[in-house]
Order: structure tokens, then sequence, then C-alpha cells
């Protein structure tokens, strides 16, 4: 077991999507626990928003059929507040303008978008920057 307040940094890369929603919640509580105070969480995961537009042509299910759930922006910003992080930013990335826009999916958009955006519900993917309080 990692020991409490010992690391000043984890980063969760595409994974927080791949395990049951009480598993992350457990992740998020674990992480605050082994983070010392002012110490960074970040991760990335995809947009539930954009993937719900990708599959609906295809099957409707998540982007890959080992994800046991895909988060909104609002789900996995009140996941983290509720861990106890105050988030610094927040990003998407890719953003996917014509899709959002169109409610279709529109695969130019991963050319033309923007590689990062603030406007975080129309990124392909979630990125949260969290602190620990100090």
């Amino acid at each position: 077991m990692i020991p409490d307040e010992s690391m000043d940094l984890a980063w969760s890369g595409q994974s927080i999507e791949h395990v049951p929603v009480d598993a992350a919640r457990k992740m998020c509580r674990s992480v605050f626990r082994v983070l010392r105070p002012g110490g960074w969480f970040c991760l990335d995961t995809p947009n539930r928003l954009v993937t719900t537009i990708h599959t609906q042509d295809w099957h409707g299910g998540y982007i890959n059929s080992d994800h046991k759930y895909e988060y909104r922006p609002d789900e996995l910003r009140a996941m983290l507040l509720e861990a106890g992080f105050e988030i610094e930013s927040e990003y998407g990335i890719c953003e996917m303008p014509i899709s959002c826009d169109s409610g279709q999916f529109d695969y130019t958009d991963f050319i033309l978008g923007n590689p990062i955006t603030k406007e975080i519900d129309r990124g392909y993917s979630l990125y949260f920057a969290c602190r620990k309080p100090l």
C-alpha cells in the first residue's frame, strides 16, 4: 500500500473508464489519500457527450467494449470534487465542432478541430488537472 501523503503527482491516462463507477470513486479517494497537500491528480478519459454521437450509428454503446462507464464532464467533475480535489483546469482534447453542432459524427473534426479547447463539452476526451488542498 502506498503511504498517506507520500506522492506529488498521480496520473490516470485513459483508464478510469475501464472500471465500474464505484471503483472509480474509490480510486479518486485513494489518490487523494496518497497525495501530499498541494499534490496534483491529472486524468483524461473519453467524453460521453461526444462518444454518444460517435456510437449512435453503429452500436450505441461505448467506443470500446472494455469500457465500463464513459463520463460526461459534469459527472467526472462532481466525482473529483466529492473526493476532495480542487479543479485547477479542465479542457476538451480534440475539439469536435461539426459533430457537436450537427449531432452527427464527422471524422473531419479530428483534423479541423482545435487540439485543445476550453469548451470541455466539445472535446473528444476530457482532461482535468486537480490539486489536493494545502
